[in-house]
């Protein structure tokens, strides 16, 4: 990965294309001082690519290329039909006629930006698991946009921002898109870049609306400023870029907990109540209006039988949890005595968010651990469901600690690299990185 901060690895995907999907120049490709390094009409192998990939271009790729066969409207909408789906989001599928007929008529649109065809044709062959989950996002998104009962206008520049705000993956370093592993500072902040870069491309794309590059530059902000690329805070926010995150969340929450841990999609409902406040409340309040219609039995996903192993592991996880939170909070208050910078602000105001969160919602407290005994030693079955719940909230705080251990890790990379209070800071900040991932491998296994 040594290359990964400087090299455009897009070029190296449309090489891999060009095996099966013939990728020619459409124009001369020239270095940006003119000097011409692929002629018009030469296909992109890979010989070609490694030609191209240490030049900075006088024109985007993306404007000097073009596939053979491009996606189109009606290979993205069976796509998205024949996907892999929880039960839930097949009932939806089935039932809402209004949201299909929806998602086919903001598919056509597609045809009308080639560029956006063709780089998701490459998204899709080189990032199968990401364009599936582009889909299911940009549907999520519309019935987001349904329940808002935003215009068509708004809702086609929605579904756009959906399908295109993770094309920047198709830039950085293949290994860290896929990664499954919690990625140091360094290269967190790389995969972040995905951002800008798919905003970059957006702007290049004719007539395209100026409000979906907006929304996909924003669609990780939050209200409470600790998003990014630049921090905005909820009144500089536009409301496309929010319902985009909220779709973009409830992915989220469907791949690392619904499908894994097999609940109910309505099992979503807590965490977004847990995160009430990171995006606008309008938009939270209708994904849980909509969830709650989509799903109206609580459906377990543990047996009975199975659930004080589940409240014990639970209660297993608090204690280290806790000290983790302790021991953070130690460095993070001596980490601010010395360092004053932007991510040192971010970093404390993201621990007071996460205080907020802890306080409002009981979680990893001596309340919360005297609630699951009783539950345990009662076999209180009524409230078997609200112990699902919890563990699902609970894996919440844990990302939201990994969040917030990044943060932390690069307030202190700001640190002039001489004199002990940086190398006692670092060392610290690793010896906690550590530990999270002990804790958090712990929770994986044990699920």
């Amino acid at each position: 990965m040594g290359q990964s901060l400087h090299k455009d690895y897009y070029v190296d995907h449309l090489a891999a294309v060009n095996r099966n999907n013939r990728v020619l120049a459409t124009k001369d490709i020239k270095n940006e001082q003119g000097a011409v390094l692929v002629a018009k009409g030469t296909a992109i192998t890979a010989e070609i690519a490694r030609k191209i990939a240490h030049h900075k271009l006088l024109q985007p790729l993306e404007t000097s290329v073009a596939l053979e066969s491009a996606l189109t409207p009606q290979q993205v909408i069976a796509h998205q039909q024949t996907l892999p789906k929880n039960p839930d989001l097949w009932r939806l599928q089935e039932q809402h006629t209004v949201l299909n007929d929806a998602f086919c008529q903001h598919c056509e649109c597609l045809a009308k930006y080639p560029p956006i065809s063709q780089k998701l044709t490459v998204f899709a062959d080189r990032l199968p698991i990401f364009f599936e989950k582009t889909l299911t996002c940009a549907y999520i998104a519309l019935l987001l946009a349904g329940e808002l009962k935003l215009s068509e206008e708004v809702s086609n520049h929605i579904f756009l921002a959906a399908m295109t705000r993770d094309l920047g993956l198709l830039h950085i370093d293949p290994d860290i898109a896929r990664s499954k592993q919690p990625l140091p500072p360094q290269q967190w902040r790389l995969l972040q870049g995905h951002v800008a870069v798919s905003h970059h491309f957006l702007a290049i794309v004719p007539t395209l609306p100026k409000a979906v590059s907006r929304a996909v530059l924003e669609h990780h902000e939050r209200c409470d400023g600790l998003g990014y690329p630049y921090g905005k805070l909820g009144d500089e926010l536009c409301l496309e870029g929010q319902v985009v995150a909220l779709a973009d969340m409830i992915v989220a929450l469907i791949t690392k907990q619904v499908d894994i841990l097999g609940y109910s999609m309505r099992a979503i409902i807590p965490v977004l109540q847990l995160n009430l406040s990171v995006h606008f409340n309008r938009v939270t309040e209708a994904a849980i209006c909509a969830l709650r219609a989509l799903v109206t039995d609580c459906d377990r996903v543990y047996d009975n039988c199975e659930i004080p192993a589940v409240i014990e592991t639970i209660i297993a996880r608090q204690q280290p949890l806790a000290s983790w939170f302790e021991q953070i909070c130690a460095l993070i208050r001596d980490a601010s005595a010395h360092v004053d910078s932007k991510h040192i602000r971010i970093t404390n105001a993201y621990l007071a968010r996460i205080q907020a969160t802890l306080i409002s919602s009981g979680m990893i407290t001596r309340e919360q651990r005297c609630w699951l005994e009783d539950v345990l030693n009662n076999s209180r079955v009524e409230e078997y469901f609200d112990v699902e719940c919890t563990e699902l909230m609970l894996n919440e705080v844990c990302w939201q600690f990994r969040q917030l251990n990044n943060t932390l890790a690069l307030a202190i990379q700001q640190l002039q690299p001489t004199g002990s209070n940086h190398a006692y800071l670092h060392k610290q900040s690793i010896n906690l990185d550590r530990q999270l991932n002990l804790l958090l491998s712990a929770a994986r296994d044990t699920a």
